[in-house]
């Protein structure tokens, strides 16, 4: 009997089981990257909009304090939409001109109407909501000496949450919480560890 010589090379090929196997592990790895994106995403989105918020506020403090004027921060919260202006404040008492650009949050976060979580938005601390061009806001001052004319006793807070948490009546997972110390202006941060 003759022997027949070895191939030089065998094909090689997947089975069907094995195919539909690998492309079942590559959906699920795509899953849960996705989410895994997706909830940096919206982390850096919240966290961002925290901190443009906190640089808005120590901006009007310190500009109150180097032009020895009063700077009024409007907090504009209205449609899904949440913005935040300065302006100079004359010595009489009228406008006189923005500083800096509008602050504009993301669509997906927003400034929480909770009162306990955001004391800014109430009656209590900002005293009643006024409107101009833009739409209805919540506003206080920084005076030149850096502290503000809210009222109340205890510091003004104001939380940033998803927008999708807005109606939880717990506090979310996921928060940045903005407080005002009434006596010297300054702004602190506080976030979930």
């Amino acid at each position: 009997m003759k022997a027949h010589p070895a191939p030089l090379f065998q094909k090689a090929a997947m089975t069907l089981v094995e195919l539909l196997a690998v492309v079942a592990i590559l959906a699920i790895l795509i899953v849960a990257s996705s989410t895994a994106l997706t909830n940096v995403k919206r982390s850096a989105e919240l966290k961002t909009s925290a901190a443009q918020v906190f640089d808005a506020l120590a901006m009007a403090r310190q500009s109150a304090i180097a032009l020895n004027a009063s700077i009024e921060v409007r907090i504009y919260s209205q449609n899904g939409r949440c913005f935040l202006r300065l302006f100079r404040i004359a010595q009489n008492g009228t406008v006189e001109e923005q500083i800096d650009r509008i602050i504009r949050l993301p669509e997906s976060v927003t400034f929480s109407t909770n009162a306990t979580w955001s004391t800014l938005l109430t009656d209590a601390i900002t005293g009643p909501e006024a409107s101009d061009s833009f739409g209805t806001y919540r506003r206080f001052r920084f005076k030149p000496n850096g502290t503000t004319n809210l009222g109340g006793t205890a510091p003004a807070t104001i939380t940033l949450i998803y927008k999708n948490d807005s109606e939880n009546s717990s506090f979310p997972a996921n928060f940045f919480t903005l407080q005002i110390d009434l006596q010297t202006g300054y702004v602190i941060t506080f976030r979930p560890s």
